[in-house]
């Protein structure tokens, strides 16, 4: 399992040595400290984002006691930068940044599951129902995305699973309604007011 994560700015790198061995000693391993002000030995790649400058470079981290693929990233128009890196030596640069990037869409998918699919409320010990219960809850959030894109065209942004809960129940309870009160009424499925009070509540209106 390779780790993707951020550094410090003054964090202490080496430059790995790749000159030749000069005949004598121990062989050289490293090629001074990273001064992250000074990236002339780190490689421009091609950035997703137009405002944004990637450089990559693999160092030595002592702390780490380790090889990384670090990522710098700075701004065109903003000072200051973050040193990304990954203990996996060939990972693509831009895939790195895109990786970090997504880290936020984990912890909301982690989020919905804990707030609104039950993540946390299985009590089994046994690690095969454990894995069946997680595998559940996370798959009902991700077909509450699947279902908003297919409603919209699109994921709304932000999406609000509280918003696909509360719509699940409104629709559920105006069933209820229709079924022991609207006999002979004009009020049905099919008319506005019961899209109005199926997105009562909601944070951004769903479609059906």
């Amino acid at each position: 399992m390779e780790l993707i994560s951020k550094l410090r700015r003054d964090a202490d790198l080496r430059y790995l040595y790749e000159g030749p061995y000069g005949g004598r000693g121990r062989p050289k391993r490293y090629a001074g400290k990273v001064d992250l002000s000074r990236r002339d030995r780190f490689t421009a790649v091609v950035s997703p984002d137009p405002n944004l400058i990637l450089e990559t470079a693999v160092v030595y981290a002592p702390r780490l006691r380790r090889r990384l693929r670090i990522v710098v990233v700075t701004h065109r128009h903003r000072r200051g930068l973050a040193v990304l890196f990954s203990t996996d030596l060939d990972l693509e640069p831009v895939t790195l940044y895109r990786y970090y990037v997504a880290r936020f869409q984990v912890e909301f998918l982690f989020r919905d599951g804990k707030q609104f699919a039950g993540l946390t409320h299985c009590q089994a010990r046994n690690i095969e129902a454990l894995t069946f219960q997680v595998n559940a809850s996370l798959t009902a959030v991700s077909l509450s995305k699947l279902q908003a894109v297919q409603a919209l065209g699109q994921l709304p942004t932000p999406f609000s699973m509280a918003s696909i809960v509360r719509r699940g129940f409104n629709e559920y309870f105006l069933k209820k309604i229709l079924v022991y009160l609207a006999e002979g009424q004009s009020f049905t499925e099919n008319s506005p007011t019961y899209e109005i009070l199926c997105n009562h509540g909601l944070i951004h209106p769903i479609a059906a």
